[in-house]
């Protein structure tokens, strides 16, 4: 007995290859100049991340931040991170012109509160971070996700994460292109 076709097999690759685990990440092309930040990794199982470094660059440069959250093995990640190298000779001349790009590099297994930033001698878990900035996007992790700062730590503009991350040219232009030059107060901590 002859069974009709399935399409049973196509639909399992598919599947397959949009949640099978990616590889490694590509480092960021050269031309962006990029400050990869790597995470403290401590025994409670947080991942927290030293901003201090991206935030005294951008002050030394008179920059705003572009702040790449990314996982090693998210694959709407790398495929952002592929759209930016592949597209480098474009999109890094303007970004290099107003904004320092951080990129800080976790892993999927990094969720919620476990993500940690430290700036100003203080640790904020990752919501109340994206509360400190006024982002309206305040719910759970879904990586990548990108913010534009000043380096002061204000949020200068709401930017799409997780599978919406911006992967045209002129979209990628666009947004870089929007932001004044960084000139923001100080960033009230708390303690002041």
């Amino acid at each position: 007995m002859r069974t009709a076709p399935t399409r049973v097999a196509p639909a399992l690759l598919l599947l397959v290859g949009l949640f099978a685990s990616p590889g490694q990440a590509e480092p960021m092309d050269q031309r962006y100049a990029a400050l990869d930040i790597e995470p403290r990794r401590e025994a409670d199982g947080r991942w927290v991340f030293q901003l201090q470094p991206a935030l005294a660059l951008a002050q030394r440069q008179h920059k705003n931040i572009y702040l790449l959250l990314t996982a090693h093995d998210c694959g709407f990640c790398q495929r952002y991170e592929r759209f930016l190298n592949a597209n480098a000779q474009q999109l890094a001349p303007v970004l290099r012109q107003q904004h320092v790009l951080v990129v800080l590099r976790a892993s999927l297994a990094a969720q919620g509160n476990a993500v940690q930033f430290e700036a100003y001698g203080k640790t904020w878990p990752y919501q109340a971070f994206q509360y400190l900035l006024g982002d309206e996007r305040q719910r759970r992790l879904q990586y990548p996700v990108v913010w534009q700062l000043s380096p002061q730590l204000r949020l200068l503009q709401q930017l799409p994460y997780g599978t919406g991350t911006l992967e045209t040219v002129a979209d990628q232009v666009e947004i870089w292109s929007d932001i004044p030059a960084a000139a923001a107060p100080p960033l009230s901590t708390g303690s002041d």
